[in-house]
């Protein structure tokens, strides 16, 4: 049932990207007819806003996903917990050493969740960083699967031009981008944040100082501003 839940997500991210893609890369510009345009027009602002009620679903079922796997989590530690006792008891120390290391690692799991969460969250939104050659770029910060995720903007109206993993650390963002060769890592200084980019070469190396320097400051979702 899991699997076939799976399958039909899957399934709807491809079919809503798949109309997405269609629709940016048909050019309207060229029409003259009023009504072609008007038509045109209603289409796209359809499109646009079974975009943005696609992304509210997925934002929440992410979350749902992450509170799930906490409470789930938790509950298995209580019981492997009663069995461990149990075992103890009837003398099986064999058993008892498997089950204390699965629960060691089940805690260390929600420890580590817990401090990345809270670190990320104080990166959580959407951020316009400036860079120092007069590039203007933007990212968002957010929580997938339990797990800190970022995106890459030209400009928060347009489509997302990259996705990239998160790594936290020590109060500050790593971001490896999946298909934008370049690795950024985020600085928070009260409300801003200091930005390093590297880019990776072809070798896959990275220099040992950044090739650019930005400061992002935290702007308003649907503005950009």
């Amino acid at each position: 049932m899991r699997q076939r839940k799976l399958y039909i997500t899957a399934c709807l991210i491809f079919i809503v990207s798949g109309v997405e893609s269609f629709a940016e890369d048909i050019d309207f510009g060229e029409l003259s007819s009023r009504k072609a345009r008007s038509a045109a027009s209603t289409y796209q602002r359809k499109v646009k806003a079974a975009e943005q009620d696609f992304d509210k679903v997925v934002s929440s079922a992410q979350k749902n996903f992450a509170e799930v796997v906490a409470r789930e989590r938790e509950e298995l530690i209580d019981a492997l917990e009663d069995v461990l006792k149990q075992e103890t008891s009837k003398g099986n120390l064999e058993e008892a050493v498997k089950l204390k290391s699965a629960i060691s690692s089940l805690k260390s799991q929600a420890a580590e969740e817990g401090i990345a969460n809270q670190q990320a969250g104080r990166f959580l939104g959407l951020w316009r960083i400036q860079y120092h050659d007069g590039v203007v770029r933007y990212n968002q910060f957010f929580v997938q699967n339990g797990q800190p995720m970022a995106m890459r903007f030209v400009n928060p109206r347009e489509k997302h031009t990259d996705q990239g993993a998160v790594m936290v650390k020590d109060g500050m963002v790593l971001v490896k981008y999946k298909n934008y060769p370049a690795i950024e890592q985020f600085h928070i200084n009260a409300d801003r944040l200091f930005v390093e980019h590297w880019i990776i070469s072809e070798d896959s190396s990275i220099e040992r100082y950044p090739n650019l320097l930005g400061i992002a400051t935290n702007v308003d979702p649907q503005t950009g501003e």
